[in-house]
Order: structure tokens, then C-alpha cells, then sequence
């Protein structure tokens, strides 16, 4: 299988000039608004965008996430989904319009199963592949639509109804589905097998080359694409949560250390979380604080592995 670089991108973000209210941009209660000690507008953030607060309906915002993602070796974004009609739902139409023109293509991030359970997820995915599987701006395998699923929403059912989901689903449409779990049974039920954010293991010290040996070995265990997360760092500790989790960039070096310690697993898939998840401050979206620095290792890191 052709080697690819993915990241996970969020469609939540508001400005008023253009949705008519702040979306996201105020996590935690924070006030864009107002300004903070630093002389910076009052963020739910840790960094700060380059370029400052966007809206995730604004094609040239949208335009130049997919120019930057281009010349960093990107060639998926993983949108956000949390449901039908929602406001991460409307902006994913100007996304794929956007990402029709340029290489880097789209897929989604299942975030949420609805409270009616199996039938839920079942018509949320119809609903998803026949509104937006044959756009050309969707990212697809072999011509076969890719969607994540979220752990949280692999939580919300057990392993015979995710079973029901994927027969009920592919009766209808040939997609390629790619699970959040470490569960080898259950990666088995999907297409592929992929870990959002390790964290807490990088917090844990946790020995990371052997964890990514490990995952890749039980997808490929079960036949499956085997995807491989690295993150720049993480930083939640702006946005009023109980527990504060930090993972330090040092300075790029947290990043390539992952890189290098994913890479030796061989996996098919590197994700990236994330391109834009700025109130985890795990973005590698160019910030006033780092400038441009994780496109270019982006760019550095993603040629070589997909050179291997």
C-alpha cells in the first residue's frame, strides 16, 4: 500500500465578520475580545495563529490550510464530524469545494454516535457517503471512500454492534473504515486501526518505539492498514480543564523523536494530531510563537518516510 501522511483538522473555528459569532476561539470562557497579558486577544488557545482567529466557512482561510498542507507532504486532512446539519457539517461543504482544486484531499473524524444507537451511526454514515462520497474533494483509497471513527464513538457501542454497523453499511456503499482502538478484535471488524492522540503515553514515558511496533503488529495481525499518530506536543492547560495534561515540543525535538521511533514500525498511514487543534495546543498550524517551523519538519519528515 502507498504510503500516506494524514492530519486531523477542525472545522469548528468563528469569527462574527463571517458566521456572525465566535465559534471555539472562546474555549474555556475565554474572550476574543479582549486582549491578555501578553498583548495577544483572549484565545481558548495555547499558541496563537500566525495569521489570527479564521473562520472554518472562509475558503481563503480554507485555501490556504490546504496550501500549507500541500507543501508540508499532507495529503489528507481528517475533519471533524459531530452530526447532520450541524455547523461543523455546513463547513465541510466549503472544505471539499476547497480541497476539490488542490491535491490535499478530505476525509472525516466520526465523533459521536447519536443516542439512538446502531440505526444512528448506520444513517449518519449513509448520510455521509451519499452526500459526500463521491466528492472529488474526498479523500478515497482505490476509489473507496476513507472515514475515521473516533474512540469515543467506538466506546458508545460494543463490539457485536459495530459488527451489525459495518454489514448494514457496506451492503449499501464500498468505503474504507479506520478505528480508534488498540483492540485487535475489534480493528478486525473495520478497515484499518489508528490511535488519536498518544499523549498520555508520551506524558507516562511510556516506551514509544515498542508501542508503535506493537500497534502496527496487531493491525497487521489482522490483515488492516496500521496507522501511526504522532503528535509536536501538547499543552491543555488554557482551556479550564480539572486535569491539565503537557507535553513538551522541545523545541521540534519531541516531533522528529516521534517520527523517527513511528517510522521504524512501518506503518502504511502517519497521522498527525494535529493540524489545527489549537485549544490542546497540538497544532502544527503555523503560530506566532513557532512561526512556520513544524510545516517545514512536516515537509522534512513526511518525504522521508513516504521515500522508505
Amino acid at each position: 500500500m502507498e504510503r500516506k501522511v494524514l492530519a486531523f483538522y477542525y472545522t469548528w473555528y468563528g469569527v462574527p465578520q463571517v458566521s456572525g459569532n465566535w465559534y471555539h476561539w472562546e474555549e474555556g470562557g475565554h474572550s476574543p475580545n479582549d486582549v491578555n497579558e501578553n498583548g495577544y486577544p483572549d484565545f481558548g488557545t495555547t499558541n496563537h495563529p500566525s495569521h489570527g482567529p479564521y473562520d472554518s466557512n472562509d475558503p481563503h482561510a480554507i485555501r490556504r490550510h490546504l496550501k500549507w498542507s500541500e507543501e508540508a507532504g499532507i495529503d489528507g486532512l481528517i475533519a471533524t464530524w459531530w452530526g447532520q446539519g450541524q455547523y461543523h457539517d455546513k463547513a465541510l461543504k466549503v472544505v471539499l469545494n476547497e480541497a476539490e482544486k488542490s491535491p490535499v484531499k478530505i476525509t472525516l473524524y466520526y465523533e459521536v454516535v447519536p443516542s439512538s444507537g446502531v440505526s444512528g451511526a448506520v444513517d449518519d454514515f449513509k448520510y455521509l457517503l451519499k452526500n459526500y462520497g463521491k466528492h472529488p474533494g474526498f479523500y478515497t483509497v482505490d476509489n473507496r471512500p476513507v472515514i475515521f471513527v473516533y474512540g469515543r464513538a467506538m466506546g458508545q457501542l460494543n463490539r457485536d454492534q459495530w459488527a451489525e454497523v459495518m454489514k448494514l453499511v457496506k451492503a449499501e456503499y464500498d468505503a474504507v473504515f479506520i478505528a480508534d482502538t488498540g483492540s485487535a478484535e475489534l480493528i478486525s471488524l473495520f478497515d484499518g486501526g489508528h490511535t488519536y492522540n498518544p499523549v498520555g503515553l508520551v506524558a507516562n514515558q511510556v516506551d514509544m518505539s515498542q508501542y508503535y511496533d506493537d500497534f502496527t503488529k496487531k493491525c497487521r495481525s489482522v490483515d488492516k492498514i496500521a496507522c501511526a499518530t504522532v503528535i509536536p506536543g501538547y499543552d491543555d492547560s488554557n482551556i479550564g480543564r480539572k486535569h491539565v495534561t503537557m507535553a513538551n515540543r522541545r523545541g521540534g525535538e519531541l516531533y522528529k523523536s516521534l517520527w523517527a521511533k513511528a517510522e521504524k514500525s512501518a506503518p502504511d498511514w502517519m497521522l498527525i494530531t494535529s493540524f489545527n487543534e489549537w485549544h490542546e495546543g497540538s497544532e502544527i498550524e503555523p503560530s506566532i510563537e513557532d512561526g512556520k517551523l513544524y510545516l517545514t519538519l512536516t515537509r522534512q519528515l513526511a518525504s522521508k518516510f513516504k521515500q522508505r
